[in-house]
């Protein structure tokens, strides 16, 4: 199952052939309206980095040469894809959480797909096996809430409830398929894991808190079907 992932440190894409042995991290949004900005694609993404290549050829070669020999938390401060304004705040974001819980790769729906091509598009955004097996496969999944704000009480707040996140197919590969999933903020703070809201989620979604935490043995693949 070929795919690209992010980088959380040098802002670089990265390919992969298979998931075999890969650790990473995987973010489950909403997205945007073309109204509210809409989302950075792969293309988008590739544009900023040329424009940092770009500016890192006319820096001396020694500034080069010092950048490229500082630590790894250097580099996401200094000149890189993360220094460029106009990367988005949700790539910036993931990144920063991921990095923070010392995960180099992380997967975007958004931008790590090369949406102009054409099998690359069908096998990983279209087949609904590689979809549920792309959350299933990571080693937690973030959930950036972009309608909850901080200090909302996620197990009795009706902000938390009310996310468009919780709308029928979005939450679904995520409930379900992942054995990790930590909710945040717009803000990027922390809310809670599934673990511990999985009575909040089992009232908000109808999805059995005893299936959300693993108690109950049920194949995910055929319930998600079942409720799709």
């Amino acid at each position: 199952m070929p795919r690209f992932f992010k980088d959380t440190v040098a802002g670089e894409f990265v390919w992969k052939n298979t998931l075999e042995g890969v650790c990473y991290t995987i973010l489950s949004h909403t997205w945007r309206s073309d109204q509210e900005g809409g989302e950075q694609s792969f293309d988008d993404v590739l544009h900023l980095q040329g424009e940092i290549a770009e500016e890192l050829r006319k820096r001396p070669p020694e500034d080069i040469a010092n950048r490229e020999e500082r630590s790894d938390a250097y580099a996401h401060t200094h000149i890189s894809l993360f220094s460029h304004p106009a990367l988005s705040e949700e790539i910036k974001g993931i990144c920063n959480v991921a990095r923070e819980a010392s995960y180099r790769l992380v997967w975007i729906d958004s931008c790590c797909m090369d949406k102009s091509n054409t099998s690359e598009r069908y096998f990983q955004g279209n087949q609904f096996d590689v979809r549920v097996t792309r959350y299933r496969e990571a080693d937690v999944c973030y959930v950036c809430l972009a309608d909850v704000r901080d200090g909302s009480d996620p197990k009795t707040a009706s902000e938390f409830r009310r996310s468009r996140w919780h709308q029928p197919g979005w939450a679904l590969q995520e409930l379900i398929a992942l054995r990790r999933t930590v909710f945040l903020t717009s803000t990027w703070h922390f809310l809670g894991t599934k673990m511990g809201l999985a009575s909040a989620l089992e009232s908000i979604t109808r999805v059995d808190a005893s299936i959300l935490t693993g108690a109950s043995s049920l194949d995910f693949v055929g319930a998600a079907r079942r409720m799709s």
